[in-house]
């Protein structure tokens, strides 16, 4: 995909191992940053409307892509938005 990318544009194609190394890990750094965002924003949108099981579920799943909660932001996150 680089090599595609390079052709397109005026940038020098990755040369060395180690600069296609940090490039890599820039790219993931990227992804996982956006990620968290997008997990964070789904967030605010969810509501526990029918059965406790699928509430926890998607929680748990908006959770792992966050990795920067404290453990107290979790948990406020996770009661506040809960049924009384």
């Amino acid at each position: 995909m680089r090599t595609e990318d390079h052709k397109e544009s005026s940038h020098d194609a990755t040369s060395t191992w180690e600069e296609m190394k940090k490039e890599m890990r820039n790219d993931h750094k990227e992804s996982s940053h956006h990620a968290s965002w997008v997990a964070r924003d789904k967030m605010k949108d969810l509501r526990q409307t029918e059965i406790i099981r699928d509430y926890v579920k998607t929680f748990s799943s908006l959770l792992r892509d966050i990795k920067d909660m404290s453990d107290e932001d979790k948990f406020f996150n996770f009661v506040s938005i809960l049924k009384p």
